[in-house]
């Protein structure tokens, strides 16, 4: 049979099957050589039988020591669970709680060109580093055992290339649901998503990553943002800094590669947005929707970057907030950078309140409760309140306001039946 050519995605599910030369729509037993069990669920993923049965020594495992326990009870059930890990025989954990997968990343154990399959919706992120990210179900998990095989069925592929130049202080939130309206969320659930084109010159590493995070919030099945000079760029310094950086080989589409659709987006048109969580159909822009009142802030997940920080300092520097602030950078070294910088000290002096890196979906965790808080957290706790989920430039801006505001602050414009308006009502 002759050779298909492969679209990124594609290729990168073949490294992971001794079929051949594999085609959109057909069924493949992929290989699982590693699952990242991230801290939350490594209770329940050690309570399968499978784990019981076979230690497993392919998990990238984490627990939740880097965080404080809010209560007695919560640190005896954190004992409980690292007792359970030690008697199914795992080792090597590593206390990075709500920073999992960018931990992998910044030890360079997930790099360009590889594929990474982890419990939760966060797996996505890979998808910004030019890596693939798979979500396991605890289900797949328990039927495959810790290094068994899974049965896959290989997605139809769309593409978007990106034109233009993004306007400033747009985040990784806004860039994906700009291009979830572009393609249609019924088009994009049960797909993968390829990015590429010029526009991608003008985003940078920690944007993409925020960006394919939010890939599970339209039913993705995968998600890829193609490699450029730029992201090689970056990662080879921000791992080189480290002394974690390996060889890895970047994967491109094959020429002639077919895509269920392929369509563009100039990133000039791209608008702040802002949704409920949990419910992509609310979304929104920031301007439809400004002046709702918001309670409470919560700056944190990937999206909290030290450029996020940056960008959040900027827009506080000399004010002071309206609503509480709670801020969490997205990894110690993102916490780091910003407290030699200065950054925290700003947010602290503009009245926001610093949480260690990975507490943001535990802050949320006890709802709103009557309020209304705005987070960058990509997949809050479900809680019973409405939390909305926006960039991290809206998060601060709106903070300041104590209700949503767009970044860009526009004059509003008088009244259309004002003395002056040039219309008026007739006498």
């Amino acid at each position: 049979m002759p050779h298909t050519p492969q679209t990124a995605v594609v290729r990168l599910l073949q490294r992971l099957t001794e079929a051949r030369n594999i085609r959109p729509g057909e069924r493949v037993a992929l290989s699982a050589k590693a699952a990242v069990v991230p801290a939350h669920l490594l209770d329940r993923a050690l309570a399968l039988p499978a784990v019981s049965q076979k230690p497993p020594t392919a998990w990238h495992w984490f627990h939740n020591q880097n965080l404080p326990a809010a209560t007695p009870a919560a640190a005896q059930a954190r004992a409980t669970v690292m007792a359970s890990a030690g008697a199914a025989g795992l080792k090597d954990g590593v206390a990075a709680a709500g920073h999992e997968y960018l931990h992998l990343f910044e030890q360079g154990k997930l790099l360009p060109g590889e594929v990474c399959m982890g419990l939760s919706p966060e797996v996505h992120l890979a998808g910004g580093l030019a890596a693939l990210g798979l979500r396991l179900t605890l289900g797949d998990l328990a039927h495959a055992g810790p290094t068994g095989s899974l049965e896959f069925t290989v997605p139809q592929t769309l593409r978007v290339n990106l034109t233009g130049k993004a306007p400033a202080g747009l985040g990784g939130f806004d860039l994906f649901w700009a291009i979830a309206r572009e393609c249609g969320l019924d088009s994009l659930c049960g797909h993968a998503l390829e990015m590429g084109g010029e526009g991608l010159r003008e985003i940078s590493l920690a944007r993409r990553l925020a960006m394919a995070e939010f890939a599970a919030h339209a039913g993705l099945a995968a998600i890829y943002v193609q490699p450029d000079a730029l992201l090689v760029s970056e990662i080879n310094k921000r791992l080189g800094e480290g002394g974690t950086l390996r060889g890895y080989e970047t994967v491109t589409a094959e020429a002639g590669a077919e895509y269920a659709q392929t369509r563009s987006l100039d990133l000039a048109r791209v608008q702040p947005s802002v949704c409920i969580a949990r419910d992509p159909a609310s979304l929104g822009t920031v301007g439809e929707r400004a002046g709702a009142r918001i309670d409470r802030v919560i700056l944190a997940g990937t999206a909290c970057s030290v450029e996020s920080l940056r960008l959040a300092a900027n827009r506080l520097k000399g004010k002071t907030v309206a609503c509480t602030l709670d801020v969490v950078p997205a990894t110690p070294r993102d916490f780091s950078l910003a407290l030699a910088e200065g950054l925290i000290s700003t947010l602290v002096e503009s009245g926001a309140r610093i949480h260690p890196p990975g507490l943001g979906s535990a802050l949320l965790q006890d709802g709103p409760q009557g309020q209304s808080w705005l987070t960058t957290v990509a997949y809050p706790p479900q809680t019973a309140g409405e939390v909305l989920l926006c960039s991290p430039t809206v998060a601060a801006v709106s903070a300041l306001a104590g209700s949503l505001t767009h970044p860009d602050a526009p004059v509003l414009l008088p009244p259309r039946d004002s003395k002056l308006s040039t219309r008026h009502k007739p006498s």
